[in-house]
């Protein structure tokens, strides 16, 4: 790490911003973020299979899973626009 968040050190956030550790997904908190927040008026949607795909890959870190999910979603959406 460059700067330690050590109010001790000489980190520029020391006492500006409070560390926060965000907790992992699990599965079924996985499906409730893919279903909550895909772009409803699209009408699409990932199944089962690809939503725990992305949560397998992502070993449920919430910054990796939201990468894996816009992934899958890309992924469906361009394989939808090579069909039309």
């Amino acid at each position: 790490k460059l700067f330690l968040d050590d109010p001790k050190g000489t980190s520029p956030l020391a006492n500006l911003c409070t560390p926060y550790d965000m907790p992992f997904f699990s599965k079924k908190e996985a499906y409730a973020l893919a279903e909550k927040y895909l772009p409803k008026p699209t009408n699409i949607s990932l199944n089962e299979g690809e939503v725990e795909q992305a949560w397998e890959k992502s070993k449920g870190n919430p910054g990796r899973l939201q990468e894996e999910l816009k992934r899958c979603l890309a992924q469906k959406i361009n394989k939808l626009e090579g069909e039309s």
